[in-house]
């Protein structure tokens, strides 16, 4: 990996270059108007894995800091 600067946390982690490639995928923005289309799916799954049956399930997208 030399000629690559990268931060794993915690602790180093070496990672092969064709998994690195491999996850080397567009981010989602979260303001575009396709970002629905990628969302809207979740929100059953979210449900089941809570255990959730009459609460409404939302996602509340944020630059995080």
């Amino acid at each position: 990996m030399a000629g690559f600067t990268h931060l794993f946390i915690p602790g180093s982690t070496n990672i092969p270059e064709e998994v690195r490639q491999a996850m080397n995928l567009p981010m989602e923005d979260m303001r575009a108007a396709s970002f629905p289309n990628l969302t809207l799916p979740l929100f059953e799954d979210i449900k089941r894995v809570f255990k959730n049956e009459t609460g409404r399930v939302f996602i509340f997208p944020s630059s995080g800091t």
